[in-house]
């Protein structure tokens, strides 16, 4: 199959697929595979790392459809994405998004978020079924 030039090429300390001439190194592809290591390790089980290219080298732990991305050069902070695909309605997908300093408390607080989001749910089926 054809990569189409998106399959990364050593060239000395260049680690840079030909599409993205962004002259993406070495260095950072490995520091990048390391975060993404270290991340999914301190998250625990499951979680997976995803390390890509765009003008650089990017990663993220992954577990299901919940992304935790570490610090960039953006910001000094992770990031949690958590999209809900299965609730999407006309191509408006539910997510959940945060920005802290400890992948942990963000991850509890996005469970928190979920089950509170199940409980009114659940709350409001409830009444609109008394009576049947």
């Amino acid at each position: 199959m054809n990569d189409l030039g998106w399959t990364p090429v050593l060239n000395g300390e260049i680690y840079c697929s030909p599409r993205c001439g962004g002259c993406c190194t070495k260095a950072a592809h490995d520091r990048a595979q390391e975060q993404a290591a270290a991340l999914c390790a301190t998250l625990g089980a499951g979680w997976m790392p995803r390390v890509w290219e765009n003008l650089g080298w990017y990663c993220e732990a992954v577990k299901g459809n919940c992304r935790i991305s570490p610090p960039r050069w953006r910001s000094d902070r992770y990031m949690l994405m958590w999209n809900f695909p299965i609730l999407a309605k006309d191509n408006k997908v539910p997510q959940i998004v945060s920005h802290g300093d400890d992948p942990l408390e963000m991850l509890g607080q996005a469970r928190q978020d979920a089950r509170t989001w199940i409980a009114r749910i659940e709350a409001e089926l409830a009444i609109i079924s008394e009576g049947e």
